[in-house]
């Protein structure tokens, strides 16, 4: 909660949910056409080839 206002996808609300998922929500919000893929998962568990099937990748990383 310390950095929501830096941030233009979270509200106070949003606590304890995941962010990923939290972002495509309210992306879509804002453009419900967007193609969105929330992964909500341990990033260092996924290969190269896992990240190799998306055009753009966004981390919201709360520690590695």
């Amino acid at each position: 909660t310390s950095n929501f206002n830096r941030q233009f996808l979270f509200r106070k609300e949003h606590t304890g949910h995941s962010k990923a998922l939290t972002a495509r929500e309210t992306l879509l919000k804002m453009n419900p056409d967007l193609p969105i893929n929330a992964h909500h998962c341990a990033v260092q568990e996924k290969t190269v080839d896992f990240f190799r099937q998306f055009q753009l990748v966004v981390l919201a990383l709360d520690n590695f």
